[in-house]
């Protein structure tokens, strides 16, 4: 008695066609007992069914596939395996996740352990799929083989799980004899090493659920207006109205550009909630992008938390808020004004400029202008110099006393202090020479009548002009007025003497 067996190549071949003919995997005891004619009884039983096991694992790993420990085994061929997943809606590459400074983790997609519970999409009802997260594969094994079973209905499907995709492939029957709508909860329970209960949420009524067809061609879903009656309940919020499916369908041409955070751009901006800001729940965002592109709800959320576009919202668990990004502020540069040269704007130098002002300008001799214009309008008893006030010496500050408040009649002026304030008010006017000359011309006949009374106590006297009258009434300045009370006070004081 040896402890191994040869198995003969022919016999690996003819294995192999009799998995393409069932299309369903085989345990090791049958196809020993089938291939070997030995049956469990007997002595070699075992010994067969371990080198088969190693022959299979090691020599034909490409062709044949493990896919259930329970016994001694279960092998299938994963050119099977491979083609049923051929044509369906999530074999489609996925939306590519762009790179991210994570530093947040999901948290309400994420399940450590079951029950799970999960809302089918429409990828997922037309292939026959429910996904599964990957914090649950480890709950998985090795095995790839499992059996689903309604305990309500009493059926049980043969499914298999696709680690790549991460997904259970072989409920297509099931949804289709009970016309499952997107937007429907299934719930997964664990009950063996490859055995699951599942369920979905029923109501008590039947209801008129849409139904979609799929092209594999062009990877786009197609609403030929079919129904179909349910008992299945689809949850109100990520159910997909016919009208909402028409709309999803006229973005199929803008997504192949778009990574997954595009998509949700997209789909915030065209389904969302709101006019400057867009809300919507991370579960109803996944199920309209999954339309576009195979994703899955962790991928979501994780884009969702790490992009500064979107923020949670406090008003509901899982709600998200896009926001558009505020472009930066382009940057204003200050550049100072380039003045031409003189001899380039055609302006005369400074020494030939007219002294007379053209109509409706200034003139620009100040100090000139005012001058005449004082000896043409205002008459005095003889000229007075300009006096240039010395700076007052510096006087010890003494304490301020505290004046008693009189009434505005006892305010009077003096006529030295009257004096001053004259002189004052002509350097003052000097500098406002805009201010003087409006204030003038609008008493022009005031102070004509003025200058022919002080004509008659004075021997020289400026020669009268005769002004035209002003065009509209200017405002006057407190200095304007100021200085015409000085001119008067003047005058009565040198009529009285």
């Amino acid at each position: 008695m040896t402890n191994q067996v040869e198995i003969p190549e022919a016999k690996i071949k003819e294995i192999e066609a009799y998995l393409k003919e069932n299309k369903k995997a085989a345990s090791t005891e049958e196809l020993v007992t089938r291939f070997f004619q030995l049956e469990p009884s007997h002595s070699l039983f075992d010994l067969y069914c371990l080198c088969l096991n190693y022959v299979l694992e090691k020599k034909y790993k490409k062709e044949f596939l493990f896919v259930s420990s329970l016994g001694w085994g279960k092998w299938h061929l994963k050119s099977i395996l491979n083609s049923w997943l051929e044509g369906l809606p999530v074999s489609v590459p996925p939306a590519v996740v762009p790179s991210l400074t994570i530093a947040k983790r999901p948290q309400l997609s994420s399940c450590s352990s079951f029950p799970f519970k999960t809302y089918l999409t429409w990828r997922e009802i037309a292939s026959g799929a429910i996904k599964i997260p990957r914090s649950l594969h480890k709950e998985l094994g090795t095995s790839r083989e499992f059996t689903l079973t309604d305990p309500e209905e009493g059926k049980s499907y043969t499914v298999y799980f696709y680690p790549q995709p991460g997904l259970f492939l072989g409920l297509l029957p099931y949804f289709q004899e009970y016309s499952i709508p997107q937007g429907t909860s299934l719930t997964l329970e664990k009950k063996g090493p490859e055995l699951f209960h599942f369920w979905i949420k029923k109501g008590k009524k039947r209801i008129t659920a849409i139904k979609l067809s799929y092209d594999p061609s062009t990877d786009r879903f197609l609403d030929q207006g079919e129904e179909g009656s349910t008992l299945a309940t689809p949850n109100k919020i990520l159910y997909l109205e016919r009208s909402t499916l028409n709309r999803l369908f006229s973005f199929y041409s803008q997504r192949e550009e778009l990574d997954l955070h595009g998509l949700l751009v997209l789909v915030f901006k065209n389904f969302g909630e709101g006019q400057n800001a867009f809300s919507l729940h991370y579960l109803r965002a996944y199920h309209l992008v999954d339309m576009l592109k195979p994703t899955s709800p962790e991928e979501v959320e994780l884009v969702l938390l790490n992009s500064p576009e979107f923020s949670s919202s406090e008003k509901g668990k899982g709600i998200f808020i896009y926001r558009e990004p505020i472009a930066p502020a382009a940057e204003i540069i200050i550049m100072p004004p380039v003045v031409a040269p003189a001899h380039e704007l055609g302006i005369a130098p400074a020494e030939e400029v007219p002294t007379r002002p053209l109509s409706g300008e200034i003139s620009l001799e100040p100090e000139a202008r005012a001058q005449e214009i004082l000896t043409e309008t205002i008459p005095l008893p003889e000229p007075t110099p300009r006096i240039e006030v010395p700076p007052a010496p510096p006087v010890k500050e003494k304490p301020a006393k505290k004046q008693k408040l009189r009434p505005e009649a006892e305010k009077l002026p003096r006529a030295r202090r009257s004096e001053r304030k004259v002189i004052e008010e002509r350097i003052e006017l000097e500098e406002s020479e805009q201010e003087a000359l409006l204030a003038i011309k609008a008493k022009e006949e005031a102070a004509a009548e003025e200058a022919a009374v002080a004509a008659a106590h004075h021997e020289t006297h400026a020669e009268e002009v005769k002004p035209s009258a002003p065009s509209e009434k200017p405002s006057f300045s407190l200095f304007a007025e100021k200085l015409k009370s000085a001119l008067q006070k003047k005058e009565k004081e040198t009529e009285k003497k």
